[in-house]
């Protein structure tokens, strides 16, 4: 009979996930990669086999030293956003949790949530107080989606009397403009104490039996950090020049990938395909953006002169730099940072 039990529960549980309208949707996506990317590929597997062995180690060694200078600008953009709080602490520290938030969000469904939920524990856990985690954390992705995105515009202004109008590319800036409108306007709404924004969480925090009142509390004092932030002219012109240089650096390292495979890429139409799969990124559909990622760049790159095959290697190549390097260094700051911890509470322990 438990046997019999345990076949109910599982065709139950499969069939609970085949109704659910975002496995289908992930599904979809990830036949569309197969279908229109991999598939090409295998049927030219000894095209792919022949660039790959012309493949150009000292560049592919480059690109992937851009993905980590790029990490560390946005480190940097962060631990300026913490202004005087930034003495407790350390660069090197900050990147490690950086590293980790990176690898979490990048691995996990709902990574763009769970991803700075564990930055803040790691930040709050060096010492750092929540309000100014939480507001750093805050205002470093707004203005990183504000670069993102006036990089993109720019780039698409400037391809129209190179490359032609194209509707789809001008879709997904508008996608990205929605967005980061979105967000902005939540923050604003947080800073400015809209009555909004309180009803909203006492309404979630009733259903979910948290203290409402303490968290619109602790979301003021977000606030109030998040407004001194703006408030500060220079620092936030130091944070877009942080948040620019993480993307120019990330760009120029698909730049380089694509230079390994025998490709030069006009700045424009890689900063378009950049510009667009990164915007499109963002959407919560897969972690990391698989599928999705290499779904609008490949084709945007081939638009643009590079070869499918070239375009295919390139970019695959560049997500395993910007996507699977990083967390498997999140990984190991993840195991840095645990280590740290247990020899001060050992440290503690012994001294008590």
């Amino acid at each position: 009979m438990s046997d019999v039990r345990q076949v109910r529960d599982a065709t139950s549980r499969i069939g609970r996930v085949l109704r659910r309208p975002g496995f289908w949707l992930r599904f979809s996506i990830l036949a569309a990669v197969g279908y229109y990317l991999v598939i090409p590929l295998l049927a030219n597997v000894e095209t792919a086999a022949d660039r790959l062995r012309s493949l150009d180690l000292r560049l592919t060694v480059a690109g992937f030293a851009l993905q980590v200078v790029a990490l560390l600008c946005y480190s940097i953009m962060t631990r300026s956003a913490l202004g005087a709080a930034s003495r407790t602490l350390r660069l090197e520290r900050l990147f490690r949790i950086q590293l980790v938030t990176r690898a979490l969000a990048s691995t996990v469904p709902g990574g763009a949530a769970a991803g700075p939920a564990l930055g803040y524990r790691l930040m709050t856990a060096a010492g750092v107080r929540g309000a100014h985690a939480s507001a750093s954390l805050a205002s470093g992705s707004v203005v990183s989606a504000v670069a993102l995105n006036l990089m993109l515009w720019v780039a698409l202004v400037i391809s129209i009397p190179l490359y032609g109008f194209n509707a789809l590319y001008a879709i997904a800036a508008v996608v990205g403009i929605v967005v980061m409108l979105l967000v902005a306007a939540t923050l604003l709404a947080i800073v400015d104490r809209s009555p909004l924004i309180d009803r909203a969480v006492h309404f979630v925090a009733d259903r979910v039996r948290f203290d409402g009142d303490r968290v619109v509390g602790s979301l003021r004092a977000f606030g109030e950090q998040v407004a001194a932030l703006l408030a500060d002219r220079p620092l936030m012109a130091r944070l877009s020049f942080w948040a620019v240089m993480n993307w120019v650096l990330d760009a120029a390292s698909l730049w380089v990938f694509l230079r390994a495979f025998g490709v030069t890429m006009n700045p424009i139409g890689l900063l378009v395909a950049f510009g667009v799969a990164n915007v499109l990124a963002a959407v919560p559909i897969s972690p990391g953006g698989i599928g999705i990622v290499e779904w609008a760049y490949i084709p945007i790159l081939v638009t643009f002169g590079a070869g499918f095959d070239q375009a295919t290697l390139a970019v695959t190549t560049y997500r395993i730099a910007q996507l699977l390097f990083p967390i498997v260094l999140g990984a190991l700051a993840y195991g840095t940072l645990s280590l740290e911890s247990w020899r001060r509470r050992t440290a503690t322990d012994l001294v008590s």
